[in-house]
């Protein structure tokens, strides 16, 4: 068998090899995708909690002031009632301000309350959203570990033919193929008139001549894509 026609078979085997890889690497995204969503959810979850925390210690200090308020507010009132003030009109003034302070600490407290439920009722859904990706997660694992399963053992012997092939090659085209195999997407291509089947740069006359008139392949200087006869 000649260079050209083991490099061609080499080729075709990093080929498949690289679908499969690329399909491996989707497989790993997908898994990376689930991860990501639900780390998003977690983080909304976490935040949502951190907002209700908030949210409690507003409705604990509103519950508070507005107990203080009114206890003075009934003390006042009792004093008033007593006839103990000495001025009326203040204590009166006094009361009336207390009520107003109460009425808006409460409808602030009815506030807090709605905000409450709203984060209540987005964790809820946010929790749905967690068992629902974490569900999806399971299964695209388990999609990849049968995928893994399945075609690992192609890969492998795929692998082992390239390998093989590989040394069949001059040293040259040995080591170059080896170094290049999993980087360069056009490795080995067919001259094209003159021009690098790859990267499309004019080639030496002679070295065109060889690699038509007696198979001998020719490494680009420009992008290293190795050309062979195609005919």
């Amino acid at each position: 068998m000649n260079t050209a026609t083991t490099l061609r078979i080499v080729w075709q085997c990093q080929q498949k090899l690289n679908k499969i890889d690329a399909f491996f690497r989707s497989l790993d995204a997908a898994v990376k995708t689930c991860y990501d969503k639900i780390a998003t959810i977690r983080e909304k979850i976490a935040t949502s909690h951190r907002k209700l925390e908030t949210l409690d210690e507003r409705e604990k200090s509103i519950s508070k002031q507005i107990a203080t308020t009114e206890k003075i507010k009934n003390r006042t009132q009792t004093a008033i009632d007593n006839g103990t003030l000495f001025d009326f009109q203040t204590a009166q003034e006094q009361v009336r301000s207390y009520i107003a302070k109460i009425d808006m600490l409460e409808e602030e407290g009815l506030i807090v309350l709605e905000e409450q439920d709203q984060v209540k009722d987005f964790l809820a859904i946010q929790q749905d959203h967690l068992k629902y990706q974490n569900k999806q997660l399971q299964a695209t694992l388990a999609e990849q570990a049968r995928q893994l399963a399945a075609l690992q053992p192609e890969r492998e012997e795929i692998e082992a033919n390239l390998l093989a092939e590989v040394r069949n090659l001059p040293l040259e085209f040995e080591k170059h193929v080896l170094r290049q195999r999993s980087s360069h997407m056009g490795l080995v291509c067919g001259v094209r008139d003159r021009n690098c089947g790859f990267c499309g740069i004019q080639l030496p006359a002679m070295a065109v001549s060889k690699i038509s008139r007696l198979g001998i392949p020719l490494i680009c200087n420009s992008c290293r894509a190795i050309n062979i006869d195609d005919n």
